[in-house]
């Protein structure tokens, strides 16, 4: 997720993106950069970011998609 552009991106379109990381330190890095990039870009939809597992379903609670998501796009997972 390093920076979260990817969410950023999904979100100027005015989607609800939410971006999902193992590492909380790299959510952190995420939130910290999509701050700074909100507060001199603001978008129409939501960046937002989370730490969990995506193998596993422990974010789903968090983001409050239950009912389950529309849409995933990852290209960085490895099994």
């Amino acid at each position: 997720m390093r920076e979260g552009y990817d969410i950023l991106l999904s979100g100027s379109y005015g989607l609800a993106a939410a971006g999902g990381e193992i590492f909380e330190s790299a959510v952190e890095m995420a939130q910290t950069h999509a701050e700074k990039a909100l507060k001199e870009k603001p978008i129409s939809g939501t960046a937002t970011f989370v730490n969990g597992d995506f193998l596993k379903d422990d974010f789903v609670k968090e983001l409050g998609v239950e009912d389950g998501l529309d849409f995933v796009y990852d290209y960085t997972v490895r099994i």
